[in-house]
């Protein structure tokens, strides 16, 4: 995206902030169920292996891990996030000019990345090298567990054995790459449970700058619409009206108000969103907010390597469950299953392994798949819905005299 200005350059600025907390979310995400997937006790904080994992490591676990490798939190400030950066160039111009553009190229945009990891995952699924359930056998046999379909996760391997459990099927592959995957379970990638969301959430947020972005009650609006999605049982869909409204609250604040956090007031905010507050969704505002009052906190969060996490987000979220599935189950089985490597060695090692490659892949990903997806979009808005010629309607001349017919 051309940032020919000053301004525009300071707006770059604050969405590579953004993004930087974007990436550490992702790696959260990828570090949580690389610990779901080799050690659910140590995920749930019980079950049949938890009285076996050092005493350190339980009170790692249950302060600050249980908060740091959660799930939960991450995704929801992913949604946070989509709000406030979606919304972030109408709310600086003030102008809903540019709002049908970005809702044109929003869904190409996450089709190409997320059909592009389901396409890998039945690559590696047809070349036989996908070694998931070899895995949770393996576990099954080592824990001493009998495989049981009703068992909780917490006293099971069942959350990574619902991942590659069937044949593939090229035609169900390209159907859910194709779009599928927007409006049902992807099956080839689990993880973009959260792509029907993000895509209702990012039209919300379009529609919702392009009606009401300037009215002047809008505050109103932004409690009614939480409110309503509240009532109807869609909460993560809250997330994306929070985010649109911090965005607003935050460029007037940028304009008139100038509200600073210092250092240490932040660091209390997040410690309290992250560490106290027990509803996802207010620590994920939390988080978003302190970040945006905070000088301090942005330019921390502006260090080379969290930008650069930060970019490859996306892709560290979309290819990392079929990496892990691979490489990382194909490697513990190798250490621990052929060269007899203790389990929790072989786990560890399997981990970090995989955390490596996904990272560096995702760079890959990233310069193949996901600019190309942005060009696209763009491409697909201008070639197919945008005029070639401006249409002017002029109001015709009745003053003049009307020529009679001979």
């Amino acid at each position: 995206m051309s940032k020919p200005d000053a301004t525009a350059g300071a707006l770059r600025g604050k969405i590579e902030c953004y993004e930087a907390i974007r990436g550490l979310a992702a790696l959260a995400v990828v570090v949580g169920h690389l610990i779901l997937g080799f050690a659910p006790a140590l995920y749930f904080r019980n079950g049949a292996r938890w009285l076996d994992i050092p005493a350190w490591l339980q009170v790692l676990a249950r302060f600050p891990g249980k908060f740091l490798w959660n799930g939960e939190l991450p995704v929801e400030i992913f949604f946070v996030l989509s709000g406030f950066v979606l919304s972030l160039g109408f709310y600086r111009s003030g102008s809903s000019a540019g709002v049908c553009s970005a809702a044109i190229r929003r869904f190409p945009r996450l089709l190409i990345p997320a059909g592009a990891s389901i396409f890998l995952a039945l690559i590696l699924m047809q070349s036989g090298l996908m070694f998931v359930q070899q895995t949770v056998r393996h576990l099954d046999e080592i824990q001493g567990l009998t495989p049981a379909p009703g068992a909780t996760t917490d006293a099971s391997n069942n959350w990574l054995r619902g991942f590659y459990n069937f044949s593939p099927s090229p035609f169900d592959a390209v159907r859910e790459g194709f779009g599928g995957a927007f409006f049902a379970t992807a099956r080839y990638n689990l993880v973009l449970w959260t792509m029907p969301i993000e895509l209702a959430g990012s039209f919300l947020i379009y529609a919702f700058v392009g009606i009401f972005g300037q009215a002047r009650n809008r505050w109103l609006l932004y409690g009614l619409g939480t409110g309503l999605l509240i009532a109807l049982g869609h909460i993560h869909l809250t997330d994306f009206i929070a985010g649109m409204a911090l965005c607003d609250w935050w460029t007037i604040n940028q304009r008139a108000w100038r509200v600073q956090l210092s250092l240490l007031p932040a660091l209390a905010i997040l410690a309290i969103g992250i560490f106290v507050i027990p509803w996802k969704p207010i620590s994920a505002f939390l988080v978003v907010a302190t970040v945006a009052l905070s000088t301090r906190l942005q330019e921390l969060l502006s260090a080379r390597w969290l930008s650069w996490l930060g970019r490859v987000s996306f892709a560290i979220y979309l290819i990392h469950m079929p990496i892990f599935c691979s490489l990382g189950c194909g490697l513990f089985l190798l250490l621990c299953r052929e060269w007899g490597w203790s389990y929790g060695a072989g786990a560890f090692t399997a981990s970090v392994t995989s955390l490596a490659a996904t990272l560096v892949l995702a760079e890959l990903f990233c310069r193949w798949v996901d600019r190309p997806a942005i060009v696209i979009s763009r491409w697909i808005d201008v070639a197919l819905f945008r005029a070639e010629t401006p249409v002017t309607f002029t109001k015709p001349d009745t003053s003049a005299p009307v020529a009679k017919a001979a």
